[in-house]
């Protein structure tokens, strides 16, 4: 896995390069890593979710974050080729959220998301997870 965490100015926190962190994970950011999962956590802020990304998710998901953290990202393989993914990406005006319940996609001013969910239905995609995948560019 190669992945970049960074703050929604662009605050690099962490860097992971073929499964091995590059970065130190600092306090309050939290890392937690078993074979076959990965999963990072931070306290509810604007620095990764912006506010107004989070209270339109509330609607939708009312119990989202109420421990008072973010999942940035919980990635846990389920069998080869099959993962099983939480997390957060967002920019200033625009941000998705992939919760337990839903992929939701924020943007200001619409009241709540646009959210895919289901009874447990896949999302299949074959290529990189990049900005291309979501139309960020």
């Amino acid at each position: 896995m190669n992945l970049t965490i960074c703050t929604i100015d662009g605050q690099e926190v962490i860097r992971v390069i073929d499964n091995h962190i590059k970065h130190e994970v600092n306090p309050p950011l939290l890392y937690d890593a078993r074979p076959g999962r990965v999963r990072i956590t931070a306290p509810v802020s604007s620095d990764f979710l912006p506010a107004w990304a989070l209270i339109s998710l509330l609607i939708q998901e009312p119990d989202y974050a109420t421990n008072g953290q973010l999942i940035l990202l919980d990635i846990e393989v389920l069998e080869p080729g099959l993962v099983k993914v939480q997390g957060i990406w967002a920019e200033k005006w625009r941000a998705i959220v992939i919760t337990k319940n839903r992929l939701a996609l924020l943007t200001p001013g619409m009241r709540e998301p646009l959210s895919f969910c289901s009874d447990g239905a896949e999302l299949h995609w074959s290529g990189p997870i990049n900005t291309a995948m979501f139309g960020f560019g």
